[in-house]
Formats: C-alpha cells, sequence, structure tokens
C-alpha cells in the first residue's frame, strides 16, 4: 500500500486537536466516573481494606507489564507507518500477549507469597492479576485506533465499560461485598473493553483478533518492543513498588492512606495521555518524513503540557485538606501530606510522560530506558531510607524528588537529540498565571471545595488571555479542531 501524503501542518495539528479531544473527553468522563468509584470503595472498605486492594492492584501491576511489554507503542507505531499489514501486526502481538499472560500470572502470585500476602488477600492478588493481564491483552486493539487516529472508538468503549462496572459496583457495595468481590470489579473493565473492541476492528478494519505465533515475524517485534518493555517496567517499578514496600514495612492502613492520594495521581495523569497518545503516531511520522518539523511540535507540545499540569499541581497542593475531606473522610486525614508531595510531582509527571513518549516517537527508546532506570534506583534508596522514617509520608517525599530528577534526564535528552526546548517567555507567562490562580486558592481554601475549584480554575483561564499565554495561531486551531468534522 503506497504511504499517504504528509498533510499540511495546519492540517496535521488540527487533526491533532481533534483527536486529542476526542479522547480527552473520554478519558475525562472515566476519570471523573473512576475518582467518584475509589472514593466510594476507600469508604467502603476502610483504611486497611483499601491498603489491602491497592497492594494486590499494584503487585500485580508489577508483573503485569509482561503483557504489555511495550507492544502498544511498536503496534501504534507500525500501523500509522505501514496500514496495510495491520493485520498482520495484530495477531503476531496477540499470540505473544497470550503467552506471557502463562508467565505473569503465576510470577504474580508466587512474589506475593514473599511481600506479605495472607490467605485473605491472596485471591484479590489473582482477580488483580487476570484483570492486568486482560488490560494488556485488550491494549492490542486500543492500539490499532491510536494508530489508525480513530480516537472516537477508545473513548466510546472506555465510556461505556466503565459506566457499567460502576453501575454493578455500586449494587455490589450495597450488599456488602468484600476485597474480593471489588477486585472482580477490575477485571470486568477490561473484559467489556476487549469484547466490544474485537468486532469493531473487524468491521472498521478488517482485522481478525485471532493469536498466531511466528518465530520468523514476532522476533523482530519483540525485539523492537524490548526498550519499551524495560523502560515501562522501571516505570512501573518506581510507580507501584513504593506501594509493596510499605506494605511490607508498615502494613496495610498506611498503605491505604498513601494510595488514596496516589490514585488521584494516578487518574489525572490519564488525562494528558489523550493529548500524548494522538500526538505519538504523528511524530514518528514526522521522523520518517520531515525532521525539521519535529523540534518545533516537541516544543509547543512541551508547552501546552507545562500549561496543563500548572494547575492540577497548584489545587492538588493547595486544596489537599478539602479534597480529602470531601472524597475519603475522616479515616485519611494522613492523607493530606501526602496528596500536597503527590500534587508537586504531578506536574513532573505529565511533562515526563510527553518527553518520554517523544523520545519513543523518533527511535530513542533506550535514551528513556537510562533516564528511567536512573529514577528506578534513586526512587528504591529513598524508600528504603524514608519509609521506616517516615511511612506513607516518606513514600510521597520519594516519588516527589524521583520525578524530579527524571524531569531533569528527559529535559537533557530531548533537547540532546531534537533541540526542542520549551520558549522561555511563555513559561514565564504561565509562572504569572500559576502565582494568580494561587493567591485565589489561598483565599477561598476555606470555602466549599466546588467553589475554591471553580474560582482557581476560572482565574487560571483567564489569567491565560490576559498575559497573551495562547498565541492566534493556537486560538484559532483550538476553535476549528472544536467544530471540525472527522473526514471518512
Amino acid at each position: 500500500m503506497p504511504e499517504k501524503a504528509p498533510k499540511a501542518p495546519g492540517a496535521m495539528l488540527r487533526k491533532v486537536l481533534f483527536n486529542s479531544g476526542m479522547l480527552f473527553t473520554g478519558q475525562l468522563v472515566v476519570k471523573i466516573l473512576g475518582l467518584v468509584w475509589i472514593a466510594i470503595i476507600a469508604r467502603h472498605l476502610g483504611d486497611a481494606g483499601f491498603g489491602y486492594l491497592s497492594y494486590a492492584l499494584s503487585l500485580a501491576g508489577l508483573f503485569g507489564v509482561l503483557v504489555e511489554f511495550g507492544f502498544s507503542y511498536v503496534l501504534t507505531r507500525a500501523v500509522a507507518r505501514s496500514p496495510g499489514d495491520t493485520a498482520a501486526y495484530v495477531s503476531n502481538i496477540l499470540g505473544m500477549r497470550l503467552a506471557l499472560t502463562c508467565v505473569s500470572v503465576p510470577l504474580t502470585l508466587a512474589a506475593s507469597l514473599y511481600t506479605g500476602a495472607t490467605t485473605s488477600t491472596l485471591l484479590p492478588i489473582l482477580i488483580a492479576a487476570l484483570a492486568t493481564a486482560v488490560a494488556g491483552i485488550g491494549a492490542t486493539s486500543t492500539s490499532v485506533f491510536f494508530g489508525r487516529e480513530r480516537m472516537e472508538y477508545p473513548s466510546v468503549i472506555m465510556v461505556g465499560s466503565k459506566v457499567v462496572s460502576i453501575l454493578i459496583g455500586l449494587l455490589v457495595v450495597r450488599m456488602g461485598g468484600g476485597i474480593a468481590w471489588i477486585a472482580l470489579l477490575f477485571l470486568l473493565e477490561p473484559l467489556l473493553n476487549l469484547v466490544i473492541s474485537i468486532p469493531i476492528l473487524s468491521r472498521e478494519f478488517g482485522v481478525r483478533f485471532v493469536p498466531v505465533l511466528r518465530r520468523s515475524s514476532g522476533m523482530p517485534l519483540f525485539r523492537e518492543a524490548l526498550p519499551f518493555v524495560l523502560t515501562m517496567a522501571l516505570g512501573m517499578i518506581y510507580f507501584r513498588i513504593d506501594v509493596v514496600m510499605l506494605s511490607a514495612m508498615q502494613g496495610a492502613q498506611a498503605v491505604g492512606w498513601y494510595s488514596a492520594g496516589y490514585r488521584l495521581l494516578e487518574g489525572l495523569v490519564y488525562l494528558p495521555g489523550a493529548f500524548i497518545n494522538t500526538l505519538f503516531p504523528v511524530m514518528a511520522r514526522l521522523k520518517s518524513s520531515s525532521d525539521a518539523k519535529l523540534a518545533p511540535a516537541v516544543s509547543r507540545a512541551w508547552e501546552f503540557m507545562a500549561a496543563l499540569a500548572l494547575p492540577a499541581a497548584l489545587t492538588l497542593i493547595i486544596l489537599s485538606d478539602g479534597i480529602v475531606a470531601v472524597l475519603f473522610g475522616d479515616q485519611f486525614t494522613e492523607t493530606v501530606p501526602v496528596l500536597r508531595l503527590i500534587g508537586a510531582a504531578l506536574f513532573f509527571v505529565f511533562v515526563n510522560n510527553l518527553l518520554g513518549t517523544m523520545l519513543g516517537a523518533i527511535d530513542r527508546q533506550m535514551a528513556h530506558f537510562y533516564a528511567s532506570l536512573g529514577g528506578v534506583l534513586v526512587n528504591v534508596l529513598l524508600n528504603l531510607w524514608w519509609i521506616p522514617k517516615y511511612a506513607h509520608v516518606g513514600a510521597a517525599r520519594a516519588t516527589l524528588l524521583t520525578q524530579g530528577l527524571v524531569f531533569a534526564l528527559l529535559s537533557f535528552l530531548v533537547f540532546r537529540y531534537l533541540g526542542a526546548r520549551p520558549g522561555g517567555l511563555r513559561l514565564l507567562k504561565l509562572a504569572a498565571c500559576g502565582i494568580l490562580m494561587t493567591v485565589v486558592l489561598l483565599a477561598t481554601r476555606s470555602l466549599p471545595l466546588g467553589v475554591a475549584l471553580a474560582s482557581g480554575g476560572a482565574t487560571y483561564i483567564a489569567a491565560l488571555f490576559l498575559v497573551n499565554a495562547l498565541t492566534p495561531e493556537e486560538k484559532a486551531l483550538v476553535g476549528s479542531a472544536i467544530g471540525m468534522r472527522r473526514s471518512s
């Protein structure tokens, strides 16, 4: 199949914004629903019960990276560059993921025996391991949608699956279901995603969801994914290992306090993922067709991510008391200092996700891996040092310092390989907007949480226009993206 001609810059950016808008809308709805659902679960299970569940999910996530194995990035990039080979890529990757599932689930159970698992938590760990494996298998279809720039499908599927699982979950909570029943709901959601995606792949792209294991075609994909999985494994370690270490050193209650705040970070960090996932195939194509456009495109994306991260971080830092009280209640007052530190780390997490993904798009996966390796080593050492002294607050401190270090390393690498960096004037304007928002949040923090959130958000948006932090081109592109219809 002949390669598509590169789109004009304006059309390309409009397409990115349209797809970002579709995916962002879906993820926004899913994360809001998920945040409410997490709050319900935490109140239902209590701090210790919520700690046990978080431990099970974190341990499963550590080994679930084997099923994902970085194939999502490889598949998205391959489909974006060569759409005609989509079916062959899907079959090979699906076969390897099913084989890796047979490894990841037993490893999760074996590891649980050495990290504080009891007979009451072993079943939730098994269910969580299966949920993580199913999510990894289902990511195969999502990667195809991303590579073909059809973001409306994963958006609708995500929302539908989340709504169904929460409705069933509310019934489980009403009936007094325990940790195992709640864990089953985390398995239900990826199962629904998978079942709904399969017929769409067949109808829209002629792709059959049939696993195939061929050494000749599978091994090149395996080698190509290896740098990605190494980076993902490292990222998963410093995103999950603190919960496992907390469980072993301080017990389930400390895990519950820490996880309540950390779950907020996880819920928010996926929101910029809509923009990043949409940008990834575009950057992968630019790498092949127009290197000269890469640096300014990455610089602009960097500035956008900073503008998105700043208000989210300030909100969590300043309004942590009210957020914890509204969402989790009196049992989780110890989560407040955790959330302040997590809020500061959120800024770095947003930008780090973008910079790491951009390195992958330009075939610099190993550079991202080495930066992540440095972050993991620092994170584990800091957790070993601070958790015995400061428990859940020590784990949050380790997260903040680790993310700051990774931010510095990734910024250096992106500048080195692309010459990209955010504009100084734009950063000064964003800082001014952040100062105005901080003043308003501090002045309204004693008011109802909704009033404080609305006041801070409105102030930040107004400040962006007041100091001209958005260029006329960006305003026009956003307006056109909102009204743009997807071409057939």
